[in-house]
């Protein structure tokens, strides 16, 4: 059926097609609620017909009269409502329907013209056992329908000669290293394939196998079949009779309408990873529906129950928070087969603590394997060759083993990269590798070695130090090689993490284990890896690409908002993902380029905001978190994530890219209107400082090389402080930077602006609170984030002393160093506010200052849509469109980890559109928000 060609018969003709979609199932239960809902706005409409294919719906719907009965000259709201409160609805009950036809008229009329709209679906299921979704990846994913299996090396295993558990690896730090954490082998190589890998693979399509436990939370919530928590809604369910449910027992069912749900409390607060246990076999369904409701909205997932069951297996990752209720609604697919079971065993969020009290995620692949209750096959094996077997029970198609290496010596300086296949029993251990004719066991290790040696040392090379070190490509008689049977296989020692000091005369830009301590090294290596096994899995295949830097958010309205960013050379598209009050990210918005408009949100709420780049490879990882709030005062506020710092001091844990966003949740409890941006948006020119009452700068731990903003963004800080903008800086190391390690004119900026003067590079206090006299005198103490906290660690917090006309705001815990200093309305912290811990303590002093920094702007104070935002240029047009859904292509600076005297090391759901000129399938902007209010009313 073309759109626009209006069909000659009068709906009344037309009768209700009851299959494939049999009359009383689920599916037509459910859409049939939606669609005559008594609670929506507007006359309730007769269904006429209702045909549901593997691929397609039809609805039509005969309109009654309100009053005199006039001929429909367009589709009404209330109709169009309810039909994308269905369209919705099939989204989550169908994922495989792309397109649905609405057919409406008068009782007695013809019909308007036909109207069509492709269905969107969840987020990308791409973990085991999960389908990948092909309209979320309109170019294609690169390793779509691949398996990557990873041992990322060693964990806490039990050693006789100890009589307890332990890792193989001490913890090691290198020469000069102050106050880093060091490097333990058996967990950086699990950080590295957790953290930076397994990220990559997956967005690119690839499921990935780890061989020991994934999610790193200590604590986990699990709910079983028969305990509290599970529950079955719908069917009869009898006992299973085969072996392998959860404590030896789980649930089927073969009814067509069979529902069973589990019911989970988030056990913390962080991302979580959310598992299933079911018993598999050949009479189980491949896609059951999953749909899996939390605060974010719900999603929805293929599983297939008839594989690589009898073990947990990881369905998506969730940010909770604690206590967070997440329901997962299990039933057959939208067109059930005959004696095909449904099985309920168990679901768990999180993963917990192995019985010697260490955290899973710690422990090696032998506990981990038992606890996956893992065949004999497997388990038959110690903790070396019990992680190929581990990766053959799941059918693999490739298998990686994450190391690094130790020379053994003291005070080594080995350095550099190798990588080892099987010797095939005949060469010598740590030999060069021999050609492929001569041994290649199994088939295909040859070429994977020398790719994947390729890409991780290439990559060193091009992103890290041009010198780094190659060892080259070896083969020894290792047991995590030797027993693969069919599955190509290669062992990567990564680099030395016991290579403490550099030779002399070497040309390294610093020492493998300083390097493995760094984000930035950790990136490189991950993205060489990556590149390797994609090159091996789909020779030639693209891959994903780095996100944009450069992000700006602003407010255009009560319920809009706009999203610019910098191109992304070689960006097919870009994802941009939205948070509503807090952590938890929709499924993203597919867009065609910047600007973004986003409506359909919810008024005064603080918008979280990052952006991911989509190519024919698939999806890369996500910007720097930033956020804005849709309202309708006019935006007060500018919230910079200025902490850009990555080194050996500052790992993940310390930076997470996401300070902006944590600067405006604490402005959560007021009514300011806030624009955010990173601080590259605003060395792009993506938006300027001018227009502001108010900026707010996050610093974290930036220090000296990567600078407190360049001197040209604190000359223009300065100009619209000096203008009466109110200015905060929040950090541990302005000081130190500006100061001790700075200049003349990095001493006049703290007097200028913040009449402070630096005085010292630690206050050793673990709390600040409100000083007497000053705006936050009434803030209490507030405790400063250690080791134990999973917030931003607090290093080496500076203490001033007041400057010209400097005000005491707060002091550390002993009453007399001062915290916090302000002159006139701009305040200044010698700690970043993401080290108070908790949310209170952050509101407490952010929005304390501002309110009386900056006088609240009445409602309806609007200016234009692009205050403070440059015009877009031609490359950036708001009218660019969205792509169409069916058109082929549808739609090593030191800081303060070393102190005076000792060696300075070398510093190295809501609904979007595409601006004002978007295309038809913009009918869709409040689906998500129609679709959970629908939910809500049942």
């Amino acid at each position: 059926m073309r759109a626009g060609l209006p069909l000659v018969l009068p709906l009344a003709s037309l009768v209700l097609v009851a299959a494939p979609a049999q009359a009383g199932s689920p599916v037509e239960a459910r859409l049939r609620a939606v669609l005559t809902d008594p609670d929506a706005p507007g006359p309730i409409p007769v269904v006429r017909r209702l045909e549901v294919t593997e691929d397609r719906a039809v609805i039509g719907l005969e309109v009654p009269c309100e009053g005199p009965c006039k001929p429909l000259g367009d589709l009404p709201p209330s109709v169009e409502n309810r039909y994308e409160a269905a369209v919705g609805a099939l989204a989550a009950l169908a994922p495989r329907v792309a397109q649905v036809d609405l057919l409406v008229a008068r009782p007695g009329e013809r019909l308007l013209p036909p109207k069509a709209v492709p269905v969107p679906h969840g987020p990308p299921p791409h973990l085991l056992n999960v389908r990948p979704d092909p309209d979320r990846f309109p170019w294609g994913q690169a390793l779509a329908g691949r398996t990557v299996a990873i041992s990322p090396g060693h964990g806490y295993i039990y050693y006789d000669a100890l009589g307890g558990y332990s890792t193989q690896r001490g913890n090691i730090k290198w020469e000069g290293c102050g106050s880093c954490d060091g490097i333990v082998e058996d967990f950086g190589t699990h950080q590295l394939a957790v953290r930076y890998l397994i990220p990559l693979l997956e967005g690119a399509g690839a499921r990935v196998v780890l061989v020991r436990e994934r999610d790193e939370n200590g604590v986990g919530a699990e709910v079983d079949d028969g305990n509290p928590g599970y529950a079955e809604l719908a069917g009869t369910f009898t006992d299973g009779n085969s072996e392998g449910g959860l404590f030896g027992d789980y649930r089927v069912s073969s009814a067509p309408d069979a529902t069973l749900q589990y019911t989970l409390q988030a056990p913390t607060t962080g991302e979580q990873l959310l598992s299933m246990w079911f018993v598999s076999g050949a009479n189980r369904y491949e896609d059951a529906l999953v749909e899996v409701e939390a605060s974010q909205g719900p999603m929805h997932f293929l599983v297939d129950m008839t594989t690589h069951g009898r073990r947990w297996s990881p369905v998506t990752k969730l940010f909770l928070y604690q206590g967070e209720q997440v329901t997962l609604r299990i039933t057959p697919p939208l067109m059930p087969v005959a004696d095909r079971y449904l099985i309920g065993d168990a679901a768990r969020l999180g993963a917990g603590t192995h019985s010697s009290g260490h955290a899973w995620w710690s422990m090696g692949a032998e506990p981990f394997a038992a606890f996956q209750e893992a065949p004999a096959s497997v388990t038959q094996y110690g903790d070396v060759s019990i992680r190929p077997a581990y990766a053959e029970w799941y059918d693999a198609d490739v298998y990686l083993a994450l190391h690094s290496n130790a020379s053994g010596a003291d005070r080594s300086t080995a350095a550099g990269t190798a990588t080892y296949r099987y010797n095939c029993g005949t060469y010598p251990d740590h030999s060069n590798d021999p050609p492929a004719s001569a041994c290649d066991d199994p088939t295909g290790s040859d070429r994977l070695q020398a790719l994947v040696h390729a890409g991780l040392v290439g990559q060193l090379k091009a992103d890290w130090d041009p010198n780094w070190v190659d060892r080259g490509t070896k083969v020894a008689n290792f047991g995590e090689v030797r027993t693969l049977d069919d599955m190509p296989g290669v062992l990567v020692e990564s680099a030395f993490h016991d290579n403490v000091r550099l030779a002399d005369g070497s040309s390294l830009r610093m020492t493998d284990n300083q390097a493995m301590h760094d984000p930035r090294w950790r990136r490189a290596a991950a993205y060489g890896l990556y590149k390797g096994l994609t090159e091996f899995l789909n020779p030639g295949a693209p891959l994903v690409l780095n996100p944009p830097e450069a992000v700006a958010a602003t407010r255009v309205s009560a319920t809009e908002v706009e999203v610019r960013f910098a191109e992304v050379p070689g960006a097919k598209g870009y994802r941009v993902y939205l948070a509503a009050d807090g952590r938890t990210f929709d499924a993203g918005q597919l867009v065609e380029a910047s600007p973004a408009r986003l409506g359909g949100l919810p008024s005064g709420a603080i918008i979280g905001v990052k952006v991911a780049a989509v190519n024919e490879a698939g999806e890369g990882r996500t910007s720097p978190l930033i956020a804005t709030r849709a309202s309708t005062r006019r935006a007060q506020v500018l919230v910079v994530d200025a902490h850009q710092r990555e080194d050996a001091w500052v790992q993940e844990w310390d930076n997470r890219h996401d300070t902006a966003l944590t600067h405006a949740l604490a402005l959560l409890g007021t009514e300011y209107a806030l624009d955010g941006a990173t601080e590259a948006a605003l060395v792009a020119g993506l938006i300027d400082l001018t227009g502001y009452d108010a900026l707010v700068f996050g610093l974290g731990r930036e220090s000296t090389q990567h600078q407190i903003l360049t001197p040209e963004l604190r000359a223009q800080v300065a100009a619209a402080a000096a203008a009466g903008t109110a200015v905060f800086f929040g950090g541990t190391e302005i000081g130190w930077a500006l100061d001790a390690r700075g200049d003349a004119a990095g001493r006049a900026f703290l007097d200028d602006v913040f009449g402070a003067v630096y005085a010292a590079d630690d206050a050793g206090a673990a709390e600040v609170k409100g000083a007497a006299g000053g705006w936050l005198a009434a803030v209490p103490a507030a405790r400063l984030a250690g080791q134990d906290e999973d917030l931003m660690q607090t290093h080496f917090p500076d203490v001033f002393q007041l400057g010209t006309e400097g005000v005491a705001e707060l002091t550390y815990a002993n009453g007399s160093d001062l915290a916090g200093v302000r002159r006139g309305k701009n305040l200044l912290l010698g700690v970043a506010l993401d080290n108070l811990v908790g949310p209170d303590a952050r509101a407490a002093v952010l929005a304390g200052w501002l309110s009386e920094a900056v006088t609240l702007a009445p409602p309806d104070e609007m200016p234009s849509e692009d205050a403070g935002m440059p015009a877009p240029d031609a490359a950036t047009s708001p009218d660019a469109g969205a792509p169409a859904p069916h058109a082929g292509v549808a739609a090593a600076d030191a800081g303060d980890g070393v102190r005076p005297g000792t060696e300075d090391p070398a510093s190295g759901g809501c609904g979007c559109r595409q601006g004002p000129g978007a295309g038809p399938e913009l009918s869709l902007g409040l689906l998500a928000a129609l679709l959970l209010l629908a939910r809500r009313r049942r």
